[in-house]
């Protein structure tokens, strides 16, 4: 899993791009922080960061499927995908991985703005930072970060290309932030219910995060929506490793046996060779030019050997058309 981290890690900084991408973020902070009137911390007159927490998730909401867009979709394209689900681990663990790897590199994004809150601090001249309120702040800004970490996953393990998975992040991402907000004002809808609808949002327990206010509730919710996409993307790559393995080789009593696999019953995505199909003992070796292979069956879906090489050899036989 951690392979799995180094390797999101080395990808995204392996060109200019990932870091002009968070140089822009960071300059853009500063920008709105210290240089806009409208937003200038340094004109409010006291010490506090809420200004950047307001306007954080809306710049991490493009920032984010930025670096997920091409975690899932470029494995797909690239046809490296056969490789990374063939590796001995689960399909959970192959997520797992990728969210950390993204995860890190937005803390990596995330962390100078640390030098904000201590720059605030030391200009403060009534008490300084409510540092308590500021590090509850951040919590909620790493479980907001990381639920879009989750959904960019998810919509990148959905596509191919990389550029529909940043515009299908960005939408999934919206509409789970604020548009319940928008649901639950709506004029036929009961006040009483509309309470419970914006809680569906993660703006509203963002929103509580994000004045310091640390609750059980916000954090299951976040927690909630991670496990949620996570086996989102558990799904979508499970379909996709039944559309992309061909055969499976298994034991069989003091043999192996390859079996051919299907999406509907009798139709293999590949039948075996016809080179071997109906064959069996010096026949079928005679034909493939493959020792110790034993029977191929008429319909070509499934054969034996003594060793589990000679049925490989088979494979590489029916890949290359023979």
């Amino acid at each position: 899993m951690w392979a799995i981290a180094r390797k999101e890690w080395a990808h995204y900084f392996g060109s200019i791009t990932g870091y002009f991408i968070i140089s822009f973020y960071l300059l853009v902070n500063s920008l709105f922080l210290f240089v806009l009137p409208r937003f200038n911390i340094l004109d409010f007159g006291y010490a506090s960061l809420q200004v950047y927490f307001d306007f954080a998730p809306w710049f991490l909401l493009f920032l984010i499927p930025a670096i997920t867009m091409r975690s899932f979709a470029d494995e797909q394209a690239q046809g490296t995908a056969e490789i990374l689900y063939s590796l001995p681990i689960s399909i959970v663990q192959i997520v797992l991985g990728k969210l950390l790897g993204v995860f890190l590199i937005i803390l990596i994004a995330i962390a100078p703005t640390l030098v904000y809150a201590f720059v605030l601090d030391q200009l403060s001249s009534t008490g300084g930072l409510d540092w308590g309120a500021t590090l509850g702040a951040y919590i909620g800004l790493l479980l907001l970060t990381t639920s879009y970490a989750v959904i960019g996953l998810f919509s990148s393990s959905k596509t191919k290309q990389p550029v529909v998975a940043f515009v299908f992040s960005i939408l999934i991402a919206a509409f789970v932030f604020k548009d319940f907000d928008g649901l639950s004002s709506l004029s036929f809808v009961d006040p009483l219910y509309g309470y419970y609808i914006s809680q569906l949002g993660m703006s509203a327990h963002f929103d509580n995060m994000s004045r310091g206010v640390v609750t059980a509730t916000d954090f299951i919710y976040f927690i909630s929506v991670i496990v949620l996409f996570i086996f989102g993307c558990k799904e979508n790559i499970s379909q996709q490793k039944q559309s992309i393995f061909l055969f499976v080789i298994t034991p069989r009593k003091e043999k192996w046996q390859l079996s051919t696999l299907s999406d509907t019953p009798f139709v293999p995505r590949l039948r075996i060779s016809p080179t071997a199909a109906g064959l069996s003992g010096d026949e079928l070796v005679a034909a493939t030019g493959i020792k110790d292979l034993d029977f191929c069956h008429g319909a070509a879906f499934m054969a034996v050997g003594k060793t589990k090489e000679s049925l490989l050899e088979l494979v590489k036989l029916t890949l290359k058309g023979n």
